[in-house]
């Protein structure tokens, strides 16, 4: 059975200042077997492509990829959703961790953990501003550009939550968007080679294990 997702905002309303910042477990929905997973691994030429060669060869799908610079000099972060399919769970962190780029895996789905994710959003304003500009008001996110014709934000938020706040402007005119791939970590967790060898979880796999 899958472990519990995060979100930042749900109850919001109901707790102190802040309090909605507190990492949170709840459930997956019922019959998902998705893997959410946390890397760090060398960043140079072709390692997206072994990532994603490995999850091919092993019949993994892959939902979500999203990947960026982390403070260490030559190392990237890499949040994965993978569903292993009939495949043992743990196969997803076994099999990634015999990369040669890879510094760390570790699988965060049983973990309380923080996830975000951010869409820039595209809205046709020509003859609908009573419409379009309320609408951009609720939600809640960077205007990046605005003219006569149309208007683009940066919203971000916990992944489901952000499908429902996008999903509610499709009936706009001309609203277009695109998304990334959820971040994510599990606070209190290490997150680069240094600060792993003590207290990483058994499902944590680092090169050379």
């Amino acid at each position: 059975m899958p472990g519990p997702v995060v979100t930042l905002a749900e109850g919001a309303a109901h707790e102190a200042p802040h309090a909605h910042l507190a990492p949170r477990p709840i459930p997956e929905p019922t019959g998902r077997r998705v893997r959410v997973v946390s890397m760090r691994l060398e960043d140079r030429s072709g390692v997206m492509q072994r990532v994603t060669n490995c999850i091919q060869r092993r019949g993994f799908r892959l939902e979500t990829c999203a990947v960026g610079p982390t403070p260490e000099p030559g190392i990237a972060g890499l949040t994965l959703r993978v569903d292993p399919g009939y495949q043992p769970p743990d196969q997803v962190v076994k099999q990634l961790a015999k990369l040669i780029d890879v510094v760390s895996v570790e699988d965060i789905t049983d973990t309380p953990r923080v996830e975000w994710t951010t869409a820039l959003v595209t809205i046709d304003r020509r003859g609908a501003e009573a419409i379009v500009d309320p609408a951009v008001a609720r939600l809640d996110g960077q205007i990046l550009h605005r003219d006569a014709d149309r208007v683009v934000v940066a919203v971000a938020g916990p992944p489901a939550e952000l499908a429902t706040r996008l999903e509610a402007l499709r009936p706009l005119p001309g609203a277009d968007w695109v998304c990334s791939g959820p971040l994510a970590c599990a606070p209190g967790q290490p997150v680069t080679m240094a600060g792993t060898a003590a207290s990483a979880p058994p499902t944590t796999q680092q090169r050379g294990q």
